[in-house]
């Protein structure tokens, strides 16, 4: 209505949009579980975002999507999903205490964030859990505080996908055709100090 252009960042639904790039959330998640697969992990864990609105008020958690069809395609164990709520007290510590109860307890978790996997990490080390050695933690974006703490985590070219945006932004101002309007970027692991080979027992 207001005949301006619109370019979407991140967004599943692209029928508002000129323009658009992305990242495969599903797909990403599930090459986060395959490598940790990979390393022998067969006890899996998801932390998840608080996301107070209903999945379809803002479109489905395709990360969670992706971990929960990676654990079926490749035959793993999944231990349970938890959700760290900031308006309850101490929510990563509550997490933590929750995995280390679990009887088997899973030996890879999966975040849906860095700033979940870091806050988790902190408990953990607390609570004098060994990380990598018991429990390995994969993030997810791979930010500047990721990579100064040594965290495990799926990569997003966050600038890159912010510099296309407003390449594709320019040219709709400027009433050129985009030649790739809908645009999807790979993400890719990037292996720190947090993950590392399951435990021989797969077990405390």
């Amino acid at each position: 209505e207001l005949d301006m252009p619109i370019v979407a960042i991140h967004s599943g639904a692209t029928s508002f949009s000129q323009g658009s790039i992305r990242i495969d959330d599903c797909e990403s998640e599930i090459e986060a579980v395959q490598h940790l697969a990979s390393l022998g992990h067969t006890r899996f864990c998801f932390l998840d975002r608080f996301n107070p609105l209903p999945e379809y008020s803002w479109g489905a958690n395709q990360r969670i999507i992706g971990y929960k069809k990676a654990i079926d395609r490749y035959h793993l164990v999944d231990c349970g999903v938890l959700t760290m709520d900031p308006d309850r007290e101490h929510p990563a510590r509550t997490a933590a205490d929750r995995i280390a109860s679990m009887t088997p307890a899973p030996t890879a978790i999966c975040a849906w964030s860095d700033d979940c996997a870091l806050a988790l990490l902190s408990e953990l080390r607390q609570a004098e859990i060994r990380v990598p050695d018991v429990v390995s933690i994969m993030g997810f974006d791979s930010s500047d505080v990721a990579a100064l703490a040594g965290l495990s985590s799926v990569a997003q070219p966050a600038r890159d996908i912010g510099a296309e945006a407003a390449r594709k932004a320019l040219q709709l101002i400027n009433g050129s055709p985009l030649t790739e309007p809908h645009t999807q970027v790979k993400t890719h692991i990037i292996d720190r100090a947090t993950t590392g080979p399951a435990p021989r027992d797969e077990g405390r």
